[in-house]
């Protein structure tokens, strides 16, 4: 499974293929990944399947896009973290930078995605392999901010990581979860997670 590289895209491409991934999110969202079908993201697109296929391949294609744009996201949430810790200490900088980004927990819509694409990891090798992949990468840079892969980083990631999943499947399931989440109390278990020794 793989993309077609974007490096010498036009613009015109580049703007066809996010046409294409937005089309195909609300699609996953609202049918699932494994009952859309390309001609459904298609209609959606409002372009011809052999164009998704052109830039996509497949639906796999069309997912790996979707976990490299979510990838890019956190690229930037690092680097603000790393940013961050010019002035903080990196719990601190991870706190505050996870707080200043809890939309990305609290959006049903993105949350359900994520389900989606989660769900389809236990029937599908390809996107398995790739979210197991994309995961290894984030948590690597994750334990390089926290001082290494000791076993007290990793279980704190894993800690960390379930927390705010849980978080994301609660916004789901309870549309007034953002309103009934007490920040101050949610700043002060990462912060003790993560400060634990």
């Amino acid at each position: 499974m793989s993309v077609k590289k974007n490096g010498g895209d036009s613009d015109i491409a580049k703007r066809r293929k996010e046409q294409v991934l937005e089309a195909a999110v609300e699609c996953f969202k609202l049918q699932g990944f494994h009952k859309t079908s390309m001609s459904q993201i298609s209609a959606a697109a409002g372009m011809s399947s052999g164009h998704i296929y052109h830039y996509f391949g497949s639906k796999e294609g069309i997912v790996e896009a979707i976990v490299a744009r979510d990838r890019s996201q956190i690229e930037t949430y690092i680097s603000n973290v790393k940013s961050s810790m010019k002035t903080k200490n990196a719990v601190e900088a991870l706190v505050d930078a996870t707080l200043a980004d809890e939309q990305r927990f609290l959006d049903r819509g993105t949350a359900a995605l994520k389900m989606e694409i989660s769900a389809e990891v236990s029937r599908n090798a390809s996107i398995a392999h790739l979210i197991q992949e994309y995961d290894k990468d984030v948590f690597q840079d994750f334990y390089n901010i926290l001082g290494g892969a000791s076993e007290d980083v990793i279980s704190k990631c894993e800690i960390i990581t379930s927390l705010l999943e849980g978080m994301a499947v609660r916004s789901v399931r309870n549309p007034a979860f953002g309103e009934a989440l007490d920040r101050d109390m949610l700043r002060k278990v990462i912060t003790f997670v993560l400060s634990e020794t």
